[in-house]
């Protein structure tokens, strides 16, 4: 084989070698990019089922704190008693909008969500009732009211589904991991 010959076999052979290697990179990088892209998206997911999970807890933390303030004012008639129960509507909206903002894309969470607030607003129009019947001099009728459990029935649908929430989403979190 003449000098030429090889110089050009060899040069050949090179350049078929770099090209390949210049596609398999290509093809690790898309391969990577591809991998990057799904662990981001499932990381995200889980971030975001974690937030479901602590906006649910600060939700039910806000109703049964001010709960226990307005049964203990009802009780002792003691207005240091409404200290919890103070600010209960903007702060238990503000849970609920933050769930609602969370579970957006969800369209059978958000069903669930909508029942969820109205629960939450039969729960807190029933307190506040209960304490303006009695503001207004008739506190043994807003003791009565109480008894008829009314309030413990709206609080025990509350957390079934706030429950519920919360574990469809710890679930969920927990496939996107496996799948990650």
């Amino acid at each position: 084989m003449r000098t030429d010959e090889l110089k050009t076999t060899v040069a050949s052979w090179w350049r078929w070698v770099m090209t390949t290697s210049i596609v398999l990179l290509a093809a690790l990088g898309a391969m990577t990019a591809v991998q990057y892209t799904r662990l981001n998206t499932a990381y995200g997911d889980i971030e975001r089922s974690e937030h479901i999970g602590h906006a649910v807890d600060r939700l039910l933390a806000v109703l049964v704190n001010a709960e226990t303030g307005y049964r203990g004012y009802l009780l002792t008639d003691n207005a240091v008693f409404l200290e919890p129960y103070r600010g209960v509507d903007r702060a238990a909206h503000e849970a609920v909008v933050e769930l609602t903002a969370l579970v957006a894309r969800d369209e059978t969470r958000r069903g669930e969500l909508s029942r969820l607030a109205q629960l939450v607003d039969d729960r807190l129009l029933e307190m506040s009732s209960n304490l303006a019947l009695s503001d207004a001099g008739r506190r043994e009728q807003a003791i009565a009211s109480i008894r008829q459990a009314r309030g413990k029935r709206i609080m025990d649908e509350i957390r079934t589904l706030a429950s519920r929430l919360k574990a469809e989403e710890q679930s969920l979190a927990a496939a996107r991991a496996e799948q990650a």
